[in-house]
């Protein structure tokens, strides 16, 4: 595995961070270059050697290797998704563009069929169960309450102690899913099928896309919201994600309302959807620190009616420069 780390650390600009716990490096994002505005740091690739599996925590840049393939056909096809097809390793040495499809053979892109995993349960069937108690109160704590459970068809799993937020396409065929841990410790607190996330819109179902659209973060926003939103699934939208190109087609307003502290990532998406001609509102959090879900629908409600702001080019100019100045950007 030296090579592929070797080639790796050269083309990713050799400022590596090595994760010992997950066995993995991180490097700076090929695609988004995403700088931490907390810490500065700028290594948000997680890339395995080892299994060969890959994700930027910022814009959702993600992989694997598929079935019957090696590691090294895998770091083929992750250079070739960066941009970056003329830079391939073998075991044991660089090779030529032209030798590739000799010493590379990768399987045809296969669509993923997306299941719910067998031991979850529906809540608003259980909602008078021992054992679903638990999971019911974090989910009310959180200002969800059993209409949201059965309208979401909310499920929960007692054995892997995990609430479950099904996604489903605009044909209601599952598409994805978030399944959140209700364990205050646990190290993994989200797990999700191997779907890439640029590739699907989560419950666009229920998106009513003659209507203006809320984005928010995460899927306790969204439900909380009451609204015709669209969670992003984190706080970056990749300009090539069915989510934005579907925003661009409708030419819909939109209304921008991620978390109080990802505000310079927020004016990323902004300067985005703008530059395609769309109208762009956010919320002005101007100075509150909860997210919308610890709000609940009705402040967030009164907050919207009182903070909605409209994107304008010599706002997001002021910013971007300002952004400069910090060394954020």
């Amino acid at each position: 595995m030296k090579k592929i780390f070797e080639v790796l650390n050269k083309e990713l600009s050799g400022d590596n961070v090595y994760n010992q716990l997950k066995k993995e490096y991180c490097f700076p994002c090929p695609v988004c270059n995403h700088i931490s505005s907390k810490s500065g740091k700028k290594q948000s690739l997680a890339y395995n050697i080892e299994t060969g599996k890959y994700q930027c925590w910022y814009c959702g840049l993600s992989g694997k290797p598929k079935i019957n393939e090696n590691i090294y056909a895998s770091t083929r096809r992750f250079f070739n998704k960066i941009g970056k097809s003329s830079v391939v390793i073998d075991s044991t040495n660089y090779v030529k563009e032209k030798d590739i499809n000799s010493i590379f053979k990768t399987n045809e892109e296969k669509s993923i069929s997306v299941k719910i995993p067998y031991s979850y349960k529906t809540l608003y069937d259980n909602v008078s169960s021992f054992l679903y108690k638990k999971a019911i109160s974090y989910l009310e704590n959180r200002r969800i309450n059993e209409i949201d459970m059965l309208k979401y068809n909310i499920m929960y799993s007692y054995r892997d102690q995990r609430i479950l937020f099904p996604s489903y396409d605009e044909n209601l065929n599952l598409n994805y899913y978030v399944a959140r841990s209700i364990i205050e410790d646990d190290v993994v607190k989200y797990q999700n099928p191997p779907v890439e996330k640029f590739k699907m819109i989560f419950n666009e179902y229920f998106i009513d896309w003659d209507s203006e659209i809320y984005l928010v973060e995460g899927v306790f926003d969204y439900i909380s919201a009451k609204r015709n939103a669209v969670p992003i699934l984190g706080s970056y939208i990749s300009k090539n994600s069915l989510l934005f190109k579907k925003l661009v087609a409708n030419s819909n307003k939109i209304i921008l309302a991620l978390d109080p502290d990802a505000t310079h990532k927020q004016e990323k998406i902004a300067c985005a959807l703008i530059s395609e001609g769309l109208s762009v509102d956010y919320i002005d959090w101007n100075g509150e620190t909860r997210d919308i879900s610890a709000m609940g629908s009705d402040q967030f409600d009164i907050y919207c009616q009182e903070n909605r702001r409209t994107y304008t080019d010599d706002y997001l100019l002021r910013s971007k420069i300002i952004t400069k100045i910090r060394g954020f950007a």
